[in-house]
């Protein structure tokens, strides 16, 4: 595999419009991609997005959602050894009607928006670890606690386009304050915002979930690991209950848990109705790309 970065028969895109070039005014390799395929190599391209730049003083960062950077963090090259720059949190927001109208506006072409759960569902029930299956619960656990529910390789919404939002089902009766205004949601026990501040009240400190498993630094507060085991075993079995679809794919940053294959699947199938589960719980097999894969499928799967 050769990767030959951005420039090679580079192309920018603004909009509709598609420029050749490598990085913005400065042009691209020509004629090396053409040279390598009439020698038999097969090309493929890979995309690559700059998002916006944004003045920091313009936002409002009281109303955004701050997601934690890894207390620790993963480096693309084995040649690194340490991190020499500062982590900084990321600061999650969201789209609503009102974008969605503007982006309409401003388009010429049709504007197709899909939550992204339901796509993640849709790309591991077509293409990915689920794909033998007919009714499967993809479920996005990582900042939030999200899902969306696949039916014969079609997205199931719902007549209030609110199918698979577990995360917002009671787990609690008057339990934890959820941003949604409710009490008690699971969003607020299995997330791994929730977790992580669980984390802190019990130990003082900050740690990310996947470091306090990884490092088995919960076994200095035990009541944590079993606490999220548990919550884990009650909301799922409840959406086995309810929907009893044929599998249960996982996604998100805590898919890479790898506790969620063993004790989690065993405390859902001990809460659910049913003696005998045979609802596998499985990891997601096309990774952070199952979101754009899904996207990508939406016209072909309405």
């Amino acid at each position: 595999i050769l990767t030959c970065g951005t420039f090679l028969s580079g192309l920018i895109h603004i909009g509709q419009k598609k420029i050749r070039a490598g990085r913005m005014g400065e042009a691209g390799a020509e004629g090396l991609t053409e040279s390598l395929i009439s020698l038999g190599f097969k090309s493929a391209r890979l995309k690559t997005g700059t998002p916006p730049r944004l003045d920091s003083s313009t936002i409002n960062y009281q109303s955004l959602e701050e997601q934690h950077a890894d207390s620790e963090p993963y480096f693309f090259s084995f040649l690194t050894k340490k991190n020499i720059n500062k982590q900084i949190s990321c600061r999650m927001t969201y789209t609503n009607e009102a974008v969605h109208k503007i982006i309409s506006k401003n388009l010429n072409r049709k504007v197709f928006w899909e939550n992204d759960a339901n796509c993640f569902a849709l790309a591991e029930a077509t293409i990915g670890a689920a794909k033998k299956f007919e009714v499967v619960f993809g479920v996005i656990l990582g900042t939030g606690c999200g899902a969306g529910i696949v039916v014969n390789k079609k997205i199931h919404r719902g007549p209030n386009r609110i199918a698979g939002e577990w995360g917002h089902h009671t787990l609690y009766q008057g339990g934890r304050d959820c941003y949604c205004g409710s009490q008690g949601c699971t969003e607020s026990y299995i997330s791994g915002t929730a977790l992580e501040k669980e984390w802190k009240e019990l130990s003082g400190s900050y740690s990310s979930v996947t470091d306090i498993i990884d490092n088995k630094l919960y076994e200095s507060n035990p009541e944590w690991k079993e606490n999220f085991m548990n919550n884990f075993g009650l909301a799922l079995s409840n959406v086995i209950d309810i929907l009893d679809p044929d599998a249960i794919v996982m996604g998100g940053g805590l898919s890479k848990v790898d506790l969620l294959y063993t004790e989690g699947m065993q405390a859902v199938y001990k809460e659910s109705f049913s003696e005998v589960v045979r609802t596998p719980i499985i990891k997601n097999k096309l990774g952070d790309s199952s979101g754009v894969f899904g996207a990508a499928m939406i016209m072909d799967h309405i």
